[in-house]
């Protein structure tokens, strides 16, 4: 301190720069502490902001979710709404078919195979051994060679015979629309009287006749499966022939169903007995299957599965 100059003033200057420096230190101090307040209520201002932005956008997202699920259900209405009022018309459309059997061709109408005219044949006849040769030959009446059905046809062991069963299968169409038949089964038969390959068609309030044939030897009768048994029981011996009447569009199938019974036979030993009444006597009429098939919807609905799975892929 220079001299002269009061040591009480000099202790004060020296107290006044202290105080002065606390008082700093002190604002300092104070400025932090308000400076990190500040900090600390923006940062839970942006918490609650980022809270709040997050709800938003879980509330969008699940309204968006709603959206589609609301969308998504109208248009399923819409489309099966659409879809019944498709199916509806073309039931309106649709023929009417039954298909009905009986044992046996009478021959009464003109059944025509590659230019040869069928004859007739009861529903179980039997060809010896000589006779197999005329099997093949269907305008040869097979009337004669009937099966009794009060006594027994009797097969010594030796003797190889053929079996011919006959059915004439007749469809009736019974509405005012044309009806395609086509026959998706045969059930190891043999058919004649198509119109065309295995396709026939049926004009309104008429009938269609067919004849269908199968060979049966007594060789496969004598047979034995893994179990032990012959015809009489083999999975074959009741063969079902399916058909699908269709209308000429092709838009509607239903499933007709015949099921007839071959066992005509029976073992006694090493003979086989045959006579013309099988274990269950034949269906007059076919089953119509369930569910009707809309092949024209069903194709679209596949189609429209396509086009939206290679939309989704290429998104």
């Amino acid at each position: 301190m220079p001299d002269g100059f009061p040591e009480w003033l000099s202790a004060f200057a020296t107290t006044g720069a202290l105080v002065f420096a606390g008082a700093a230190a002190w604002y300092t101090r104070k400025s932090a502490e308000a400076a990190k307040d500040q900090v600390d209520a923006v940062n839970k201002q942006v918490r609650i902001a980022e809270r709040n932005a997050e709800r938003q956008e879980e509330r969008a997202r699940i309204a968006e979710d709603r959206a589609e699920r609301v969308e998504k259900r109208e248009r399923v209405q819409s489309e099966n709404s659409e879809e019944r009022f498709l199916k509806a018309q073309l039931d309106a459309q649709t023929p009417y078919v039954y298909i009905r059997v009986c044992g046996g061709y009478d021959a009464s109408g003109i059944i025509r195979h590659n230019g040869v005219v069928l004859a007739g044949a009861p529903r179980l006849a039997a060809l010896s051994s000589a006779e197999k040769i005329f099997s093949g030959d269907i305008s040869r009446s097979l009337q004669e060679k009937s099966v009794s059905r009060n006594a027994a046809l009797v097969v010594q062991e030796g003797e190889g015979y053929l079996f011919i069963v006959t059915a004439t299968v007749e469809i009736v169409n019974v509405s005012n629309f044309p009806a395609r038949i086509d026959v998706v089964d045969t059930g190891g038969f043999d058919f004649f009287g198509y119109s065309s390959g295995r396709v026939t068609f049926v004009s309104p309030l008429e009938t269609h006749r067919l004849v269908i044939r199968r060979s049966i030897g007594s060789s496969d009768i004598r047979a034995t499966s893994p179990s032990g048994v012959g015809i009489a029981d083999f999975e074959n011996s009741t063969p079902y022939i399916k058909f699908w009447v269709r209308d000429i569009g092709m838009n509607v199938h239903d499933l007709h169903v015949l099921s007839l019974d071959l066992r005509f036979f029976s073992r006694d030993g090493s003979r086989v007995l045959a006579a013309d009444t099988p274990a269950h006597d034949w269906e007059t009429v076919a089953t119509i299957a369930p569910p009707r098939v809309y092949e024209r919807i069903d194709v679209a609905r596949e189609e429209a599965r396509k086009r939206d799975a290679e939309a989704e892929g290429a998104g």
